[in-house]
Formats: C-alpha cells, sequence, structure tokens
C-alpha cells in the first residue's frame, strides 16, 4: 500500500429514462499528480457497438473517497466521450457545459440547489414500507414516525467528507421516505455534486447488513406522496433588490415552454403530478406564492424579501439534473434557444 492511491472512476452510462451509475477502481503511484483518461467497455453499458466498444472516461471533478479513509483515495467523476474524443451522446454534462459558455448565461450567475428525495425499500421484498402513523413521518422523530434514518445520517456524514456541498436532510411525508438538498451553486458543481451524492446512497446499499435498498421511483405507492427533486433556481439579478421582478420575468418564461421541460423533467413523472399530494397537473402550468401546489412555488420567505430564488417543483426524483438545469437556463437566459 505503500506509495499507492485508488481513483474511483464515476460515470453515467447509456441507459433510457435515468441514466444508472457505474465505477471502477484504478491503483495509482501516490506521487502521480494527474488522474488521465481512461477506457472502458462500452458496449456493456449501452454506450458502444461491441465490435468498436473502447469508450473513455474524462475526469471533470475530484472528491474525497468516503468508503476509504484509511488510505489516501479519491473519487472522480467522469464525462464520457467517444473513442475520437468527442462528447458521448450520452453525455448531458458536456451538453450542460456548452449552455453555460454563452455570454448571456455567464452574465447571468446562475445558481442552483436541488431537493432530491429517494425512498427505502425493503431489500428482501422490494416493497416500500406500510404502517407508520399518519400525518407523523415529515421531519418526524421516534420509531414508527420514520425509518431509515440510520442511513440518511451516514449519507449526510459520507457527503460532508467527499466535500459535497450537501446542507441539510429531512424525513419526509411518505413514511420511509428522505430528502437531501444540495447547497447553491453554479450549475455543473451543483449538478456534479448532486449525482456524486447519489452515487454514495447507492454505494451504502450494497453493505449486506443494511436491510435496505432505495428507488428514485417518482410515484412508488399510489395513495401516498411521491418522490420529486424540487430545483431551486436564482441569477444575480434574482438576487438583487427587487428581485422579485426577475423571479416573476423567469417564471413567465417557463410558463410558455412547459411541455418542453416536461419531456426532461424525469420519467414516469405523470403518475406523480396528479394535482394531489403537493403536486400541480402534469398537463398544466402553474405558479404561485408558498402553494406546493404549483409547478413553480416562490417560497414565502422570498416574496416577503422581495428577492432571492424561485422552486420549481417540477423535476422528478429520477431526473438527470444536467438536463433540468439545461432546459432552464435555455428558457430563462436564452432568448432564442427556441426560436427554430
Amino acid at each position: 500500500m505503500k506509495n499507492k492511491k485508488t481513483v474511483e472512476y464515476v460515470w453515467l452510462d447509456g441507459s433510457r429514462g435515468m441514466p444508472q451509475l457505474r465505477s471502477k477502481t484504478r491503483v495509482l503511484n501516490s506521487y502521480e499528480d494527474t488522474v488521465d483518461e481512461w477506457s472502458f467497455d462500452g458496449g456493456s453499458t449501452n454506450q458502444a457497438s461491441l465490435d468498436n466498444s473502447d469508450t473513455i472516461l474524462k475526469p471533470v471533478r475530484a472528491y474525497r473517497d468516503p468508503f476509504r479513509q484509511h488510505m489516501e483515495s479519491g473519487l472522480v467523476l467522469c464525462e464520457v466521450m467517444t473513442a475520437d474524443g468527442q462528447p458521448h451522446p450520452s453525455n448531458s454534462r458536456s451538453s450542460l457545459e456548452s449552455i453555460t459558455k454563452h455570454e448571456e448565461v455567464q452574465d447571468s450567475h446562475p445558481w442552483f440547489g436541488f431537493e432530491q428525495e429517494y425512498t427505502l425499500l425493503y431489500k428482501s421484498s422490494s416493497q416500500h414500507f406500510r404502517g407508520g402513523v399518519p400525518g407523523q413521518a415529515y421531519c418526524g422523530v421516534g420509531r414508527g414516525n420514520v425509518k431509515g434514518r440510520a442511513l440518511a445520517e451516514v449519507h449526510l456524514e459520507m457527503c460532508l467528507y467527499a466535500g459535497i456541498g450537501v446542507h441539510g436532510i429531512n424525513a419526509e411525508v411518505m413514511y420511509g421516505q428522505w430528502e437531501f438538498q444540495t447547497e447553491a451553486l453554479d450549475p455543473l458543481r451543483a449538478c456534479d455534486d448532486l449525482w456524486m451524492a447519489r452515487y454514495i446512497l447507492q454505494r451504502l446499499t450494497e453493505n449486506e447488513e443494511n436491510p435496505y435498498q432505495i428507488t428514485y421511483n417518482p410515484k412508488p405507492s399510489a395513495t401516498e406522496n411521491g418522490a420529486g427533486c424540487h430545483t431551486n433556481f436564482s441569477t444575480i439579478d434574482m438576487r438583487k433588490d427587487n428581485g422579485i421582478v426577475s423571479i416573476h420575468d423567469a417564471i413567465d418564461k417557463l410558463s410558455k415552454h412547459h411541455a418542453r421541460h416536461m419531456s426532461v423533467y424525469g420519467e414516469g413523472n405523470q403518475s406523480r403530478m396528479t394535482g394531489d399530494c403537493e403536486t400541480s397537473d402534469y398537463n398544466k402550468f402553474s405558479s404561485g406564492e408558498s402553494h406546493r401546489g404549483c409547478s413553480v412555488r416562490i417560497p414565502n420567505h422570498v416574496a416577503k424579501k422581495g428577492c432571492g430564488y424561485l422552486e420549481d417543483r417540477r423535476p422528478a426524483a429520477n431526473c438527470d439534473p444536467y438536463e433540468v438545469a439545461s432546459v432552464i437556463l435555455e428558457t430563462t437566459c436564452l432568448e432564442n434557444a427556441y426560436s427554430n
């Protein structure tokens, strides 16, 4: 182990719907300063044909590895590139990066923060938890009110160790459902952090002593609250004094492209967005102050202060944040994004 370190390369595969996370370990000499590109079998991840399966991992962001704290080790989020060095069609991060390079976007200094909900399932049966005291799960305390706190706590500790911008967790309305929130950061960093936080959460379910698995299914129970990834968004103009004017302007732009947004806001989102259980109607755009039954909400404290951010409540728990951030930036910051 002397003079050696490990790097876990993490990437998104080519699965339809929500991309799945993949990773593999590389052992390096500790004196090596850079983490180079590495190849993998794209034919086994829905990202290449078997007769031309060499696909490239391009490191883009590094984190500390909370699973190997006893040694020098890191997690590296990677983009997937084709063998000739071009972004792979499944590489939604590259698409977002291209959008962030537009002058209009850079001048807007956008921030994103995500509220990632997930539901615990019994590992043995893949069924969601039943029981619990009705109405007591949200931010609840005590046996019978909440379930799975130990996993949520370990996840929080590991994210903080890794350097991920997580700033809170809480039990959600559905028994056995939890949420973690990410800090308001620039688009790429915010999305990178969310994907790496998901990676750590899914790694934790591999532990044989852990009785749970997780799902990002938008509606794991037909009769209870679904799981979303509410997206908090702001620009520098929204954060300034009297920024509420810019917030309303952004909401007006979002209202004109509702269908476009819903097309990338998560697979199976129709089952969640019924107009009940703190959701809006999937087919109709709505907005309001404080109202959790709207598509886009202005939090009460933002309305009172007159500046801050908006909350897009439409993205599902299984959304790709790179696609969510891309379409929000196109709609609100790029005037000609939908001109053709």
